[in-house]
């Protein structure tokens, strides 16, 4: 996780409304992983209870995998090279970057 920000917006629910040194918001269930303007990480949210699904569509395993106990939903992590988002990137890495996530969804 030392592509996350380094104050990293997190909190108990999906607002992630407090920001905190990314040390103290890896001990949130939620929390940003990619710095603004850049993406280090692909996040794909299972919403069934079929964390293995990846494997079952011939994908590569993620980097990390979280799972929630209650509900069986799960989201896959997939470390890439940082990509720049910004109005001032280049237009082929993002696109790439597109493929990629359009391909693993």
């Amino acid at each position: 996780m030392l592509e996350a920000p380094y104050m990293a917006r997190c909190s108990d629910d999906k607002t992630a409304t407090r920001v905190r040194p990314r040390e103290y918001a890896l001990r949130y269930p939620y929390m940003q992983v990619n710095r603004p303007g850049m993406v280090s990480w692909l996040v794909f949210d299972l919403d069934h209870a079929n964390a293995l699904a990846w494997d079952d569509a011939g994908l590569p395993a993620p980097n990390l995998m979280v799972r929630n106990r209650k509900s069986g939903h799960s989201q896959l992590f997939y470390a890439v090279p940082s990509v720049c988002t910004t109005e001032n990137a280049r237009a082929k890495p993002i696109q790439y970057m597109k493929a990629i996530y359009a391909a693993f969804a």
